[in-house]
């Protein structure tokens, strides 16, 4: 090796050392930077080869030279925050993004990232700060989903608002009530009746509900609201009259312009029987049909035959599953109710977006109603590290990565997601500052060699004088 090599070689330790000293800059820089990934600097000696001299070998360097190293994989910590669509990937993976919401065809990129700063853009759709929209698995009318892991095409952009009021109907019904085991038969009881088939010859409550000059006054009666397909509050009647010990008719009704047919408003009716202690004795009650049956039908408005809703209303069939057994006795003390309970909701407005940890996106309404919209799609590759970076966090695929692999959050090795959080960078700033001095001391250093060199070049051509 000669001085001019040594001169090479100060020039690749300055060269070497101020890419570093950019790559920290940059680290620090980026220090606030959500879901920053930061890099590191590598050096590897340069050799030209070894020559033979004899029985001994001379070592020929040529200087240094500096590798980028990325560190993608390593997570930064998650930074809690008061935005339901601020996302983090607790764990392995990241999000899917595109760079438009519609219109989005196999051929156009799809990239990664871990940036989750998402909100909703004019048009509904979820999109993070680098302008790109979060894809997910859509979820249909029935609530079902595909989650087809082998196909980046079946993913969609996420759209969380223009989502119209929601209604759930009822389907169960609860009943709590006493009546008094002491009522006496009344007067009316001998001579209600009710056919097979009314609105023939009846002598019922309901006809009595409709004109209360006509049928036969009961004994209670219980109010029972229901909510329909529309959201609508329909308010059905428990009615009941006693006709002998531990023995009473029962009808259920509604508002008679609310029902197709003539039948004053009857649903359904029959009897309600009760055990020797007080409780209800549903196997052998008919009140709903056959004998056991705590199951009532209506059929929707545009049925043609059998109980119906009325046409004018428009709505759908509605099956009430009734529990009178738990707490509907006959006791000794004064008849009343003790509660009346029945799902559904009124038709309710958009109230916010909730993100489980498993990635489902759902729409809450102010009337308790969630339904789901999409599950979120998590990528993961065998190198991470090897991904390509882009503006904005964005990254591609590359041959060092390896391809990806879609999951959904929480299953196979893929991580979580953690709504209202945020990812900070990964970037230790002792570390970097660390950096900045043994940096600045390895150029100061180079920089000693090409001085050093010089003067002993100087030297040589000063022999000649």
């Amino acid at each position: 090796m000669g001085i001019g090599s040594s001169l090479l070689i100060g020039v690749s330790g300055l060269s070497s050392n101020s890419e570093a000293m950019s790559t920290i800059s940059n680290n620090i820089a980026n220090v606030n930077t959500t879901a920053y990934k930061k890099n590191g600097t590598s050096f590897q000696q340069l050799v030209a080869g070894k020559t033979s001299d004899g029985a001994t070998g001379a070592f020929n360097g040529t200087g240094v030279v500096n590798k980028i190293r990325q560190f993608i994989s390593q997570a930064g910590t998650l930074q809690r925050t008061n935005q339901p669509t601020d996302l983090a990937v607790a764990g392995n993976g990241f999000f899917v993004v595109s760079d438009k919401s519609t219109g989005l065809t196999p051929t156009d990129v799809r990239s990664f990232t871990r940036l989750g700063d998402f909100q909703a853009d004019p048009a509904g759709y979820l999109k993070n700060s680098n302008g790109q929209y979060l894809l997910g698995w859509p979820q249909d009318t029935l609530g079902d989903i595909d989650y087809d892991v082998s196909d980046l095409n079946k993913l969609v952009p996420i759209k969380v608002t223009g989502l119209s009021g929601i209604a759930v109907k009822s389907t169960a019904v609860s009943v709590g009530a006493n009546i008094n085991d002491a009522t006496a038969i009344s007067a009316g009881a001998a001579t209600y009746t009710n056919t097979p088939t009314p609105p023939a010859t009846v002598n019922n409550m309901a006809l009595y509900a409709a004109d209360p000059t006509k049928g036969t006054k009961p004994d209670f009666e219980i109010s029972i609201p229901v909510i329909d397909s529309k959201g609508n509050t329909r308010s059905l009647t428990l009615s009941v009259l006693k006709k002998a010990a531990n023995e009473w008719y029962a009808e259920i009704g509604g508002k008679d312009a609310e029902l197709a047919g003539d039948t004053n408003g009857l649903i359904t009716f029959g009897l309600l029987k009760f055990t020797p202690d007080g409780t209800l004795d549903a196997a052998n009650s008919t009140l709903f049909g056959a004998a056991g049956a705590q199951q009532l039908n209506i059929g929707a408005s545009s049925a043609s035959t059998g109980l119906r809703w009325a046409s004018t209303l428009g709505v759908d069939s509605l099956t009430l599953n009734f529990d009178l057994a738990t707490a509907f006795r006959q006791n000794a003390g004064v008849t009343q109710v003790t509660n009346v309970t029945t799902d559904g909701k009124a038709t309710g407005n958009l109230q916010e977006i909730a993100v489980d940890s498993s990635g489902t996106v759902s729409a809450v309404f102010n009337n308790g109603a969630v339904v789901g919209l999409s599950t979120i799609a998590l990528a993961t590759f065998n190198n991470a590290d090897g991904l390509s970076v882009s503006t904005g966090g964005s990254l591609n695929q590359t041959f060092d990565s390896g391809n990806f692999n879609l999951k959904v959050p929480g299953l196979g090795g893929a991580g979580v997601v953690a709504s209202r959080q945020l990812e900070a960078s990964n970037v230790d700033l002792t570390s970097e500052f660390t950096g900045l001095i043994t940096t600045q001391r390895a150029y100061s250093a180079s920089s000693k060699i090409i001085t050093t060199a010089d003067q002993m070049l100087d030297e040589l051509i000063s022999i000649k004088r």
